[in-house]
């Protein structure tokens, strides 16, 4: 399977089918009895424990209630893509501004300053890693109900960061509904609503815990879209741009199925799919 991933010829869409394979095979077997939360605990499960009996913790009607707020970003997003574009092609009229033939280039035509692609892409890896960072620590502090206001901060400017690179794309893509239907567009509505919404309501499924961790696939495409410019040729061998590449695979491949392993295993079954 290790192999799979890191070869030449594995591809995004290989990496998230084998994931989601294995996923779908651990949904199927998860244990449908509850955590006892008066028995001791003998060093080695210490945050499935506490997960499934802290007080006020999170529970799987708040993940519904993110996902289904995720979900309806997307869908406004792709209904208004045809409306967008028409939009702006009128205000471009028959052919795009000079600073975007210049800096952001279209799906055709690449930009003749790679400079600004280039810093929207490490600021969308930059942000990315630091959201997935941000949830491993809100992992491993799950005695607190709510979070942190620095941890909060630091998540919204990782969104912003995030964004701004998704905005670059639906430039370039010139806001088109193939593009609002692509995985890397899916996953930016699945995971960042959330993080600001994190300090909402019960409306919102407001919690510290989210689907975050899957922000490691952003972690990935912004630095092969550089190797696939050539950006790193001058300071890096073919080899090691392939290793780069191939480590950030086996990285994506781990949080996304220790992330969601530990989230299912630790609020325990979905009610009415247990057995």
């Amino acid at each position: 399977f290790v192999f799979i991933q890191i070869s030449p010829n594995a591809s995004d869409r290989n990496t998230f089918g084998s994931t989601c394979f294995l996923l779908f095979i651990k949904m199927s077997i998860v244990v449908s009895e509850p955590f006892d939360c008066s028995k001791t605990d003998d060093g080695n499960d210490v945050v499935l424990e506490i997960l499934s009996c802290v007080k006020n913790g999170p529970q799987w009607w708040q993940i519904g209630r993110q996902v289904a707020w995720s979900f309806a970003v997307w869908f406004v997003l792709v209904v208004s893509s045809p409306a967008n574009s028409w939009m702006w092609r009128k205000l471009c009229g028959n052919s795009s501004p000079f600073w975007v033939q210049q800096y952001v280039g279209t799906s055709y035509r690449q930009a003749h300053n790679l400079m600004v692609e280039a810093v929207l892409c490490f600021a969308q890896v930059f942000g990315s890693l630091f959201s997935v960072w941000m949830w491993v620590i809100k992992s491993y502090s799950i005695h607190n109900a709510t979070v942190s206001d620095e941890i909060y901060a630091i998540e919204c400017m990782c969104v912003v960061l995030s964004f701004s690179h998704t905005l670059f794309e639906r430039i370039k893509f010139d806001f088109s509904v193939k593009h609002a239907l692509s995985f890397g567009v899916f996953l930016d509505c699945l995971t960042l609503p959330p993080l600001i919404m994190q300090r909402f309501g019960p409306w919102a499924g407001g919690s510290w815990l989210t689907l975050g961790y899957l922000r490691a696939y952003h972690c990935l495409t912004p630095i092969k879209r550089l190797v696939e410019l050539d950006l790193f040729d001058r300071i890096l061998s073919n080899f090691a741009q392939y290793c780069i590449v191939a480590v950030l695979e086996c990285i994506l491949v781990v949080f996304s199925i220790a992330g969601t392993l530990w989230i299912m295993e630790s609020l325990g079954d979905i009610e009415g799919f247990s057995d």
